[in-house]
Formats: C-alpha cells, sequence, structure tokens
C-alpha cells in the first residue's frame, strides 16, 4: 500500500514537471518567434539604409569628375562609402583651391583699375582736361564787376571773349591746375602717395556772371591710389535755380522750421510751422517731397520708448538755405546730440531716458552734457556719466548709464569701475528687453571677477518702457 503510495506521488510530479517543461517549451517557441521577427525587421531596415546609402554615394558622386563609378558598381555599402568620402575630400580641397585663385585673380584685376583710374585722374591733371560742365543758376545776364573765377575752375585764355555767347562760353575748356603753385601736384608710381589740390568749401561763387554753389571736398590730406578711384570727382556745381522753382511756399515753412528755428523732430516741425490749422497730409506730403530732392535727409530713430523721424539740411539744403536768406543754418538738437554721443541713436536715447527720471521718477533736474557732466577721478581718470540727476529728497545726486546693449565686457568693466569711485548704486536703463538681459550678464561677469571689491554696492536696472511708470526691475547686489 505504501509503494502504490509512492508511485502515485512520483507519477505526480513527473506530471507536474512535464507540464513545466512545456510551457517553457512555449516560452522558447514565442521568443524565438520574436527574435526572427526583430531580425527579419532589422534586415529590412539594413537594407533600406544600404539603398539610401548606394544612391546618396552615386549621387555625389555624380557631381565630381571622373568619379570612377563604375570602379566601385559591385563594391559593398562600406567600401562605396570611403571611396565616396575620399572622392568628396579630394573634390573639396580641389574647389578651394580654385576659390583661392580666383580670390587672386580678382585682387589682381582690382589692382591693374585702380592703377588705371590713378592713371586717367593723372592725365586729367597734368592735360588741365575739363572735369566739369558748369551750368548757369540764379540770375540773369552777368555783370563783369561780379564776375569771379574759382581758384580750381578758370577759363584759358583768349577763349571766352566778352561778347562771345554762354553756350561759346560754357563750351570752353576749363583749367584744373596752376603750374606755379607746388601744392597741386600728382604722383601716380603704385608706391607713392597721391595729394589732391588744396580746396575748400565755398559758400557762393559766380559762374559766367551767375550765382551758383561749387562743392568742393575739404581735405588736403596724401591720397593713395585707391582712394583717388573714390574721390575723381573733385568739384560739383550745384543748380540752385532748379531747386528753387520747386521749392513751394508751405515747404519754405519747412526748411525755416529746420535751418532758422533748429527743429528736426517731425512733430516740432509740424507743430511749430503748421499747427493745428494745417492739414497733416499736406505736411507729409511736402516733407517727403523735400527728402526726395535732397534737400534735407531723414532717419528713423527708436528708444524703446518711441520711434520718431530726425531731419536735417543735407549739403545742399544748406546752400539753398544760404542762397535765399543770406545766413547759415542754425545748430540743431540733432546736431548736439550726435557730438555729446556716440551716434544719433545713442543721443536719443540718452534725451529720452532723462526726460522720463524728471516725468516718471521724481527728479527735479537731469542732465545730459557731457562738459556738464564731466568727473575727474584721482589716479582713476576720468568718468563722464549719461545723465545726472537730482531731486529733493537726496543732496547728492544719482548717476545714470543708457545701454543698448552693443558695449564689450571690457567697456561695461571700465565703466563700472569709474561708477563705483562716485557712487554705491548704479543705474543702468536699458532701451529693451533683450539689451537689459545683455547688461545684466555682463554684470553678473563682472561682480564674479571682482568679488569682494564690489562689497556694498548695489547695481539697478531697467528698460525705457517700465523707466517711463517709474519702475526699476531688478536689483543686484554682491
Amino acid at each position: 500500500m505504501f509503494d502504490k503510495k509512492q508511485k502515485l506521488g512520483q507519477l505526480f510530479k513527473c506530471e507536474q514537471e512535464l507540464k513545466r517543461c512545456e510551457l517553457m517549451n512555449l516560452s522558447l517557441s514565442e521568443r524565438v518567434r520574436h527574435l526572427k521577427g526583430v531580425v527579419t525587421e532589422l534586415t529590412d531596415s539594413q537594407q533600406k539604409v544600404e539603398e539610401r546609402a548606394t544612391a546618396f554615394c552615386r549621387s555625389l558622386l555624380n557631381s565630381v569628375p571622373n568619379s570612377g563609378l563604375e570602379t566601385i558598381k559591385h563594391a559593398n555599402i562600406i567600401e562605396m562609402l570611403n571611396y565616396t568620402q575620399k572622392r568628396h575630400e579630394e573634390m573639396l580641397s580641389q574647389n578651394s583651391n580654385n576659390i583661392k585663385n580666383l580670390v587672386k585673380r580678382l585682387s589682381n584685376r582690382e589692382a591693374e583699375v585702380e592703377n588705371l583710374k590713378a592713371q586717367v585722374m593723372s592725365h586729367l591733371l597734368q592735360d588741365q582736361k575739363p572735369l566739369v560742365n558748369i551750368k548757369p543758376t540764379f540770375g540773369s545776364e552777368p555783370e563783369k564787376s561780379e564776375t569771379t573765377a574759382h581758384p580750381l575752375v578758370e577759363p584759358l585764355k583768349g577763349s571766352c571773349p566778352a561778347n562771345s555767347s554762354s553756350e561759346e562760353r560754357l563750351s570752353n575748356k576749363v583749367s584744373v591746375a596752376d603750374k606755379n603753385n607746388n601744392s597741386r601736384t600728382t604722383q601716380t608710381d603704385k608706391n607713392q602717395m597721391v595729394r589732391r589740390p588744396s580746396t575748400q568749401w565755398t559758400q557762393e561763387k559766380r559762374v559766367d556772371g551767375k550765382p551758383c554753389v561749387i562743392i568742393e571736398d575739404e581735405t588736403d590730406a596724401p591720397l593713395t591710389e585707391k582712394e583717388i578711384a573714390k574721390r575723381v570727382s573733385m568739384i560739383q556745381v550745384v543748380d540752385l535755380a532748379n531747386y528753387a522753382e520747386k521749392i513751394e511756399p508751405s515747404m519754405w515753412d519747412i526748411l525755416i522750421a529746420i535751418g532758422r528755428d533748429g527743429y528736426c523732430e517731425s512733430k516740432d516741425i509740424e507743430d511749430g510751422k503748421y499747427g493745428d490749422s494745417k492739414n497733416r497730409s499736406v505736411f507729409n506730403s511736402n516733407i517727403t517731397s523735400l527728402v526726395k530732392m535732397g534737400l534735407i535727409t531723414r532717419e528713423k530713430i527708436s528708444t524703446g520708448w518711441r520711434w520718431a523721424y530726425i531731419y536735417a539740411l543735407s549739403e545742399t539744403g544748406k546752400k539753398i538755405f544760404m542762397e535765399r536768406f543770406k545766413t547759415e543754418p542754425v545748430k540743431t538738437e540733432r546736431d548736439t546730440l550726435i557730438a555729446e554721443n556716440d551716434n544719433i541713436m545713442h543721443g536719443y536715447c540718452v534725451k529720452d531716458a532723462s526726460m522720463l527720471l524728471v516725468k516718471a521718477c521724481g527728479y527735479n533736474f537731469a542732465k545730459i552734457s557731457r562738459k556738464e557732466n564731466t568727473i575727474v577721478i584721482p589716479e582713476v581718470g576720468t568718468y563722464i556719466p549719461d545723465i545726472v540727476a537730482t531731486n529733493d529728497n537726496s543732496e547728492k545726486p544719482d548717476f545714470f548709464e543708457v545701454e543698448r546693449g552693443t558695449c564689450s565686457q571690457k567697456e561695461l568693466n571700465l565703466k563700472c569701475d569709474k561708477m563705483r569711485h562716485v557712487t554705491q548704486i548704479l543705474y543702468f536703463i536699458a532701451v529693451d528687453r533683450k539689451a537689459m538681459n545683455t547688461i545684466e550678464k555682463m554684470i553678473s561677469r563682472y561682480m564674479l571677477d571682482n568679488g569682494s571689491k564690489l562689497k556694498g554696492l548695489k547695481f539697478v536696472l531697467t528698460t525705457m518702457n517700465k523707466l517711463s511708470v517709474g519702475i526699476w526691475e531688478r536689483e543686484m547686489a554682491v
């Protein structure tokens, strides 16, 4: 009985083991099928990669002369890739050499052209060939008592009789070089400098007894042959009468606003000379016409708080103004800001920031004059802040720098080194958020480099838009 039970137990264990083996067999079969599927998928992917790589190599080699594509027709993908890489590198090297040769040839051609221009200039000066055709301008018949010859434009003796017609006189040659003047010499050797005739601006001259303006270059500096090509045209005669006929009375109002009253912003010119009773479209049309005529220049500026058009008299416009009103144009705000700052854009940013400090931040007065703001720091140097502002709540002024995000790290470091000798709070006004982020990164670098030397200092930053509502956005302290 006991043996029977023991045999039954063993039989049961065998059945359990058999079932377990069957399950394992099924699991292995599933795994084999899965692996076969993965292998098939990988094989297909490999085949597609090889096909695309082969097509790419063939396409690349087709653009290479003498590619030898037939020699690798039956090569495997690795050999084809290696061959393609080698030929491509050879092609790049060859193209690089070709570009260098082309640049060299172009440079030689440019030198030849400049040399030819210099030779032409030399012949014009030495052979006394005419450089300009002079057109009569204001006035009627010439008055002999008022006729004056320009130092660089003189009729040849005996060529212009007093009773000859205007056309005959204008057709005669003009002499542009005085042989007895040693300062008017030209040298055209390749390694020598060329000196131009000494000239000056002439406000008013008479050609054929009629007033005109002769615009000349002011420089008397020695020029190289390359510079000669840029300055071949030495004299330009402006026909003032042609301009005057096109200028309407309302256009003269704009020229007066700029030349006499010193206005340069469009809104100031419009308010000063037109007022509310005038049609704005007429003003816009007239000022655009003056720009197209070349009598005024127009620049668009943006300070981050506002944008505006800035106008100024052109050189021709100045001559027209002086001819009409017998006085020189006044110095405008634009001229002052350019003289006081690096450029017109920075100048108007500083101006607007100073206005906002008074308007929105509680300051009584803000100075932007470099002369008034200059501070001499012993053993450090001279510091000139963009703005110095004062208010009733503090005995000491505050110092402000206006930034457009264009300065280098070195320039900002130098600026901060000087600022911390005159104030414990360093104010920075950025034109926009991008500029503020740039300045903030530079200040962080400056603080990291100087560490404990900056103890007690505070950097305060904001943008023009936030400043317009009296908000300082960020503070940084050591």
